[in-house]
């Protein structure tokens, strides 16, 4: 992980704890930078681009999941027409996740033609899934004004 995906995600993580408030308004545009960021980043020699955006795109999945579910638990009386996608997010991440971290291991384990493929195929869902989940939190940045 570089430095610049560091910085953001645990920024992101203190202010989701609690122990700092930080507007939704401020954290959506920081994890979709940190997204861009990172998944722009060079390369560092020997690294394999395969294993670094598989990484890159799981945990832009999961944080990006997380900060919109939040939000969504928190305004669910305002904005109960997400709950069927946050729903959704909620049955499938964890799975997908799941499957792309055991393929990723795997992959890592030995990197034959077979384990490649299976991690290919197993970072489509997450691919899909983080677009899901990316326009949901760029969704309710124009709802954060009209929701107390």
């Amino acid at each position: 992980m570089n430095f610049a995906s560091s910085f953001f995600l645990t920024l992101i993580r203190h202010s989701v704890a609690g122990r700092r408030q930080v507007s939704i308004l401020w954290i959506l545009p920081v994890v979709i930078f940190a997204g861009i960021l990172s998944g722009c980043c060079i390369l560092k020699p020997g690294q394999d681009p395969l294993v670094v955006r598989s990484e890159q795109a799981m945990r832009a999945l999961y944080v990006t999941t997380d900060t919109f579910l939040e939000w969504e638990y928190k305004h669910r009386a305002q904005a109960a027409y997400l709950k069927p996608v946050a729903d959704k997010l909620r049955r499938h991440v964890p799975g997908v996740l799941a499957v792309a971290a055991d393929a990723l291991r795997a992959y890592k384990a030995g990197k034959s033609p077979e384990n490649k493929a299976t991690l290919t195929a197993a970072m489509g869902p997450v691919n899909e899934l983080l677009a899901e989940s990316q326009a949901m939190a760029v969704s309710i940045k124009g709802l954060q004004a009209a929701i107390p």
